[in-house]
C-alpha cells in the first residue's frame, strides 16, 4: 500500500475519538494534528534564548514526532507501573494546559519523572519538575529514541 511505503499510516486510539467523554475534544485535536502537522505541530512559539525547561521539551518532543496524545484504556490500569502512572504527577494536574504533552512524552519514554517524599504526609509521590531544565543526558536519550540510534563503543 502506498501509505505504508510512504510512512503515512496513522494510528488513532479509537477510544479517544469514539467515546462520548471529555476526551473527544482531545481526539478532535489529535486528528487535526494528523491532517495538518505543519500548522498544528509547528514549533516556532517554543524558540527561546534561554535554557530548555522540561515542559517545553515535552511539548517539542511530542510535536516534533507528531505523536498522538496518550490516553489510557481500562487495560492500562491492569498492570503495575514501576515508573509512572498516568495522571499522578503532583506538579502536573489534569487541568494544566500542557498536561497531555507531559504525559505523552513520559509514556513515549522521551522523559522521566521523579519519585519524592511528600514532606507533610511522608508518602512517596511522583513529580515531573515543571520548573526544571533538561539535562544533557535527558536530551541525549530523546535524540537516541527519535533517530533510533545504535549505541557505539566510546573510544
Amino acid at each position: 500500500m502506498k501509505a505504508v511505503q510512504n510512512g503515512q499510516v496513522l494510528e488513532i486510539n479509537q477510544k479517544i475519538i469514539s467515546s462520548p467523554t471529555f476526551r473527544q475534544v482531545k481526539g478532535a485535536y489529535d486528528l487535526a494534528r494528523f491532517f495538518y502537522p505543519e500548522i498544528m505541530d509547528e514549533l516556532d512559539h517554543l524558540r527561546k534564548d534561554e535554557p530548555l525547561n522540561r515542559v517545553d521539551a515535552a511539548e517539542i518532543y511530542v510535536r516534533y514526532d507528531h505523536r498522538p496524545f496518550f490516553a489510557p484504556t481500562a487495560s492500562y490500569y491492569d498492570d503495575t507501573y514501576a515508573g509512572h502512572t498516568y495522571g499522578m504527577f503532583e506538579d502536573v494536574p489534569s487541568s494544566y494546559d500542557r498536561f497531555d504533552f507531559v504525559e505523552t512524552a513520559v509514556k513515549a519514554g522521551f522523559m522521566d519523572g521523579f519519585k519524592a517524599i511528600d514532606e507533610e504526609t511522608e508518602e512517596e509521590i511522583e513529580l515531573f519538575d515543571v520548573e526544571g531544565h533538561v539535562t544533557r543526558d535527558e536530551f541525549a536519550k530523546a535524540l537516541f529514541l527519535f533517530y533510533d540510534l545504535v549505541p557505539q563503543d566510546v573510544i
